[in-house]
């Protein structure tokens, strides 16, 4: 997420990982791997998480799987690449291909969508999962996979991106298929001003007036901790009180969505906060979703919280909460579901 953006201030699915998703690359690669899933299986038996209603639980086998699964992700985005962007472009591009590998290991025919900035190739890249009944309507999740100059973007946003990807498996391998067609997308150069997105408002693989609701999945595997600004509304906030909370940007703009949101999470129990849709250092304006609000269509920002490690080298793979970032992709694949099965949402605009 940039810091910011001077141009423009129902059948539950399952993310139990069901195929090879993994990416064949160099030794190291897999070492690196290795090691951290045996470190983060260890860390998972040995420190059980808490129930909504504070009681010490032990993960369920398919929680520990996916949270595995997105642990994988990240490590390779943020460990194995590091920081990717268009002063690093080959680990961009090796981001991209990255992520590209993994769809096609899920049985997905990506699609690139190309655009030049200061005179490289960047691209957004998506895949579609077409709808049973109404596949000429959209719901579009997304995710930006570049990190600012300087950081590792373990959460900015390699939990994004990894959640894109866990998304992209719970929806594939023969799962059922929701009356409308879903769109994944990854995309790039937000960090330099939301250029992925607006390139695609501009130029959209499907019509935009066809595009029912987008979802946008940015820094999620944090806790808020940040000292207050009154002027803009921004409470103070302590990563130990934030343990299982989570920010949801755009309900003003749809309330229908807020509703939604607000059901669903009786199945994760996340502690949610609708805030931060106006003055707030203009948190709504900086990341992808501004791009489709200002088109007319609903759109929700998922963001855990800023946290002292942002934007700086310390934003690693170390400091991520993969259970909490567990719960909030299962919450946002229920909403993408709900989204593109049920009623479309309505917008209201501000």
């Amino acid at each position: 997420m940039p810091v910011l953006n001077q141009e423009d201030q129902s059948g539950p699915l399952t993310l139990l990982p069901q195929g090879g998703k993994g990416w064949k690359g160099f030794v190291v690669r897999l070492s690196i791997l290795a090691a951290a899933i045996i470190l983060f299986v260890g860390y998972m038996i040995a420190m059980p998480g808490r129930s909504y209603f504070g009681q010490p639980i032990q993960p369920s086998l398919e929680e520990l799987r996916v949270a595995v699964d997105l642990h994988k992700d990240v490590v390779y985005l943020a460990g194995a690449i590091g920081e990717r962007n268009l002063d690093r472009y080959n680990a961009l591009q090796n981001a991209a291909r990255y992520i590209e590998e993994s769809l096609k290991a899920l049985g997905y025919n990506a699609e690139e969508q190309e655009y030049v900035v200061e005179g490289l190739k960047a691209k957004n890249i998506s895949v579609e999962i077409r709808g049973s009944s109404l596949p000429q309507e959209i719901v579009v999740i997304g995710a930006h996979y570049d990190s600012v100059f300087g950081s590792p973007g373990a959460d900015d946003n390699g939990s994004g991106t990894a959640a894109l990807l866990a998304l992209a498996e719970a929806f594939g391998n023969g799962a059922p298929r929701p009356a409308r067609s879903v769109l994944l997308c990854a995309w790039a150069g937000e960090e330099k001003g939301l250029l992925g997105s607006r390139y695609y408002a501009g130029h959209p693989r499907f019509p935009l007036n066809q595009t029912v609701a987008m979802f946008q999945m940015d820094m999620i595997g944090r806790n808020e901790d940040h000292p207050g600004n009154k002027s803009q509304e921004i409470p103070e906030e302590h990563a130990s009180d934030n343990t299982n909370t989570l920010n949801v940007l755009g309900s003003a703009f749809s309330p229908d969505l807020k509703a939604s949101i607000s059901r669903l999470n009786n199945q994760t129990n996340l502690t949610l906060h609708f805030r931060y849709d106006f003055g707030a250092e203009d948190l709504m304006r900086r990341s992808d979703q501004w791009s489709f609000l200002q088109k007319g269509i609903p759109a929700i920002f998922f963001f855990a919280g800023l946290h002292p490690d942002y934007h700086t080298p310390d934003d690693d793979t170390g400091r991520i909460d993969f259970a909490k970032l567990e719960r909030i992709t299962e919450l946002a694949s229920r909403l993408v579901w709900l989204a593109a099965d049920g009623d479309a949402p309505r917008y209201i605009a501000q």
